[in-house]
């Protein structure tokens, strides 16, 4: 398993994470007791779960910041920036626990829910937040929304520190990811892109029936395929709403983002298009990969044999 973040690719092989910088060069090993990974990762930090099992490992740029074991399975998971951590857990005697830690891995709170479950979860910058999109399945559709923490009213009583829940309309609408800019929250959700804020949604982009790929994963931007005329590739601004486009002129295989790029793989070459709309690199494949990681200033392409890296 490989995963890059902010200056470093990480290699996990069994239960030994070795620690690369940009120049390829090794830097470090770390023991980890994870045999199927789940990563999370923002700017030098990289969070790794075991799927199967109940340990954490927080890594900072090359050290082991701390590590622990939990009650339950890590179901999802997210770090910010500053080195706050929240997961949620199941199989333990609540339907979900979430899980919030400091920058020293120490707990700032715990909830519990019991009859919905967690699909994604997100910190704020400032670490006074912690929002997630929940789930229930009680009710003959399913019922989704997404809720927000006040941290500092959950240290003092986690059962009444949610502030704000977001619904949308259409009780079909599936709610896929959510990503903090500043205070704001933007909602990737299967019928558009939102913006949330202190109790109001809006909507800043519908998805049709032409959209092929979208993603918040990127810092303040969204990105959209369209596939009509001609395939393009918008990405928009959520605070100022500027948009920029790109166009394709291929068939898109997939589409990788991260802060402020976004890689658009159309199967015999790879191109690498910035926030504003601007091819910075084109990358042609020789054989076939299996996946692209973006990190801060370094592209990881990941083959079945080898890794590539690719500076930016």
């Amino acid at each position: 398993d490989v995963y890059a973040y902010g200056s470093y690719v990480a290699v996990l092989n069994n239960n030994l994470l070795t620690i690369y910088n940009k120049n390829a060069k090794k830097i470090t090993n770390i023991d980890v007791s994870v045999s199927t990974p789940k990563f999370a990762s923002c700017g030098d930090y990289l969070l790794i779960a075991d799927e199967n099992d109940n340990k954490i490992y927080l890594i900072h740029n090359s050290s082991l910041e701390w590590q622990k074991s939990i009650e339950g399975k890590v179901s999802e998971l997210t770090v910010n920036n500053k080195g706050a951590v929240a997961i949620s857990l199941t199989e333990t005697t609540y339907k979900t626990v979430i899980i919030m830690y400091d920058i020293t891995g120490k707990e700032s709170f715990k909830t519990y829910l019991s009859t919905s479950s967690v699909t994604d979860l997100d910190i704020s910058e400032d670490c006074n937040y912690l929002s997630y999109i929940e789930i229930s399945t009680s009710n003959i559709y399913v019922d989704s929304c997404v809720k927000t923490i006040s941290v500092e009213k959950a240290k003092k009583d986690p059962a009444n520190a949610i502030i704000y829940t977001y619904s949308l309309d259409n009780k079909t609408t599936l709610l896929i990811n959510i990503k903090y800019k500043n205070q704001k929250l933007i909602l990737y959700a299967d019928d558009g892109i939102y913006l949330l804020e202190k109790g109001n949604s809006t909507k800043l982009e519908d998805i049709k029936n032409g959209t092929t790929f979208a993603s918040i994963n990127l810092d303040g931007f969204y990105a959209i395929i369209n596939n009509n005329e001609d395939c393009q590739l918008q990405v928009s601004n959520v605070i100022t709403g500027k948009k920029s486009t790109y166009i394709i002129n291929d068939i898109v295989k997939s589409m990788y983002t991260n802060k402020n790029i976004i890689a658009i793989n159309t199967g015999n070459k790879v191109e690498f298009i910035d926030t504003n709309g601007w091819l910075i690199k084109r990358f042609i494949a020789t054989q076939n990969f299996k996946q692209i990681i973006i990190g801060d200033n370094l592209i990881t392409i990941v083959y079945k044999d080898k890794v590539e890296l690719i500076g930016i």
